[in-house]
């Protein structure tokens, strides 16, 4: 023991914590040492060390509390039957497009033709999202829009769930169309779940971010396990699993799944918890007639 390591920063009754707590000032070079008084273990230093000490021990002790502090549960919106509807209504308007109305009037009327989106006929980045080439293209859609959609309208709400959807999907189709600016045409709902996809990971980055409470630079070099971007990463290795392929509109569900990010992102901020039901309800009707507004501007 230095004969100038006398004053007291810390009391241990196990040598084990004193041990943890050496570590931590011999890692900040701080001279110091550890000796027993009873029942208890004494952590010393010098005059001239103790507000160094003190502010790297109480720097670590913060660190330790946040690391043990339970996470609060996040908010969720509750079980809901609504990503099963929404893979139904897919169903049911491919057949009724298909099999009762005038397919080629619909499918003229939705697609989602670039060149005609550029030149104003912006409703058709929203229509394409409920047209489909064939079964498998729809089933397909219905099935993985039913477990990212619904994942999706447990966590925020149906009515805010299908906006999103909604929204990413036509921002997709629609930043697709201008970028690409050549005859391309592209249907399919898989732009919209793709958004779906980047809502929760979206969400969940912005809880990220909210519970670190530090900059972006930080995240990107920290080593924790809580990095808000990691959630980006494992969503675009989903795309690149689900939707590539030589028949896929690829930018499209690029496109997509960033809107939704972004949207996911700020709703983490915005929305402290879901709306009521009530207000749900409200938000999946009116996105519906905005799906029908869309079709009647295409078939007018």
């Amino acid at each position: 023991m230095s004969s100038e390591a006398n004053l007291p920063v810390r009391v241990a009754r196990e040598r084990r914590k004193a041990d943890e707590w050496s570590l931590v000032l011999t890692a900040a070079d701080i001279e110091h040492d550890v000796a027993p008084s009873g029942h208890n273990w004494l952590v010393l230093v010098g005059d001239d060390a103790l507000a160094a000490a003190l502010a790297a021990l109480d720097a670590y002790d913060h660190e330790q509390r946040l690391s043990q502090a339970a996470p609060e549960p996040p908010i969720e919106y509750g079980p809901t039957y609504a990503g099963v509807a929404y893979g139904v209504a897919l169903l049911l308007f491919y057949v009724w497009v298909e099999y009762v109305g005038d397919s080629a009037a619909w499918e003229d009327g939705g697609r989602a033709y670039a060149a005609r989106i550029v030149t104003g006929e912006w409703w058709r980045s929203v229509t394409a999202l409920t047209l489909h080439a064939n079964l498998a293209h729809v089933l397909g859609n219905a099935v993985i829009g039913a477990v990212f959609g619904g994942a999706l309208c447990r966590l925020i709400g149906p009515g805010t769930a299908l906006w999103v959807m909604l929204l990413a999907g036509g921002a997709g189709n629609l930043i697709n169309a201008y970028l690409r600016a050549v005859p391309h045409a592209a249907v399919g709902a898989s732009t919209a779940v793709f958004g779906a996809l980047g809502a929760l990971a979206g969400v969940e980055a912005g809880r990220r971010r909210a519970a670190n409470q530090r900059s972006f630079a930080d995240d990107f070099l920290s080593s924790t396990r809580r990095r808000p971007w990691v959630p980006l990463g494992a969503a675009i290795a989903m795309l690149a699993m689900l939707g590539a392929g030589e028949e896929t509109d690829v930018w499209a569900h690029l496109f997509g799944l960033l809107a939704g990010f972004a949207a996911g992102m700020g709703l983490a901020y915005l929305q402290k918890r879901p709306p009521r039901a009530v207000i749900e309800h409200a938000l999946t009707a009116a996105a519906v007639l905005a799906i029908i507004g869309c079709w009647s501007l295409a078939l007018s």
